[in-house]
């Protein structure tokens, strides 16, 4: 499935901001798409109801996860990213903001292993467009992720491009957290980031995800 979701546009917006801000030839590789995910309010574990369409599943993304991960700008709402995903009728079939700040979605047995499927796709499509990319292999960057999902572990020094930071570090780690609540999960996630000198191995950086710092390679080391 092909359909736009918030996502997959704030990454693929994200990208395109950064990308053109250092120059517009230096975004040569193509982005895949991204999804974005949805939960219901105190931390209500996925349940079947009766919405008058067959069974549906209840994800309720937690407010934590909505401002860190789902919100475009500083003046996003919650109300706001319901809106959206309301508006996506071939990956949810509802979706409202609480008062407590949670985006709450219901979605077909259907609809929910296909956005479980694109999830992993579009990982995959980025990992490998990272893995191919020229500039990486010569200098043997790669990265890994933790069993769990929860942490993200990245090798790369100050030659480390925009583009390749923003598919990596911009886009993983929100089909993670997407993943975490298509698959179940309740309650506020986040996501350990770790970036090492890929020749020294010297751990360079450490932060949660939704406390993260701006593009600055140099502090990668050389």
């Amino acid at each position: 499935m092909h359909t736009k979701t918030r996502l997959k546009s704030t990454i693929i917006l994200m990208i395109t901001v950064l990308c053109l801000s250092v120059s517009l030839a230096g975004c040569g590789t193509s982005t895949p798409s991204t999804k974005n995910p949805t939960t219901q309010s105190q931390n209500t574990t996925p349940r079947d109801e009766d919405a008058g369409k067959g069974k549906t599943k209840t994800i309720t993304y937690d407010k934590f996860f909505v401002k860190h991960y789902l919100f475009d700008n500083a003046n996003d709402s919650p109300t706001h990213v319901a809106k959206v995903f309301k508006e996506q009728h071939d990956d949810y079939t509802d979706a409202y903001a609480t008062p407590d700040g949670d985006v709450v979605t219901t979605a077909t047995e259907k609809q929910l292993e296909a956005n479980i499927k694109e999830y992993q796709k579009e990982r995959k499509e980025f990992g490998q467009a990272f893995n191919k990319d020229a500039n990486n292999k010569h200098n043997g960057y790669h990265f890994q992720i933790s069993k769990d999902g929860r942490t993200f572990s990245l090798w790369c020094d100050n030659k480390l491009t925009r583009n390749n930071y923003v598919m990596t570090l911009g886009s993983i780690p929100k089909i993670n957290g997407g993943l975490y609540y298509l698959n179940g999960g309740t309650g506020p996630w986040d996501m350990q980031i770790n970036i090492y000198n890929c020749h020294s191995g010297q751990l360079m950086q450490q932060y949660p995800w939704s406390q993260s710092p701006d593009y600055q390679p140099q502090d990668y080391g050389a």
